[in-house]
């Protein structure tokens, strides 16, 4: 599992206009290359608290950082942290579904 988590500043826990119109991109630009080369799925999107969080399951997370890498390339610097972390039962997926 890959997550790649926007911390921001706001009163009302959730993202300005602004700000949200360059997480839809940054979504949008990744979602589009792992998506269509079947390398990783985008399977949760959370937002509030002052962060957002997109979580992808990819089974090679050397491949997908590449691709991450292909897809920012020349855009201005997104504040993102990225962290890989091990998950073959999508137990994080799991718990968001059963969550609802």
């Amino acid at each position: 599992m890959i997550v790649i988590t926007w911390k921001f500043q706001s009163k009302s826990g959730m993202p300005s206009p602004a700000e949200k119109e360059r997480m839809n991109d940054l979504e949008e630009s990744i979602s589009s290359i792992v998506e269509s080369k079947k390398q990783a799925f985008l399977t949760v999107i959370v937002t509030g608290n002052e962060v957002c969080e997109w979580q992808f399951y990819s089974q090679n997370k050397e491949e997908f950082m590449a691709l991450l890498n292909q897809a920012l390339l020349g855009k201005p610097a997104f504040p993102i942290q990225v962290s890989l972390e091990t998950d073959p039962e999508w137990a994080a997926y799991k718990q968001f579904r059963v969550g609802k």
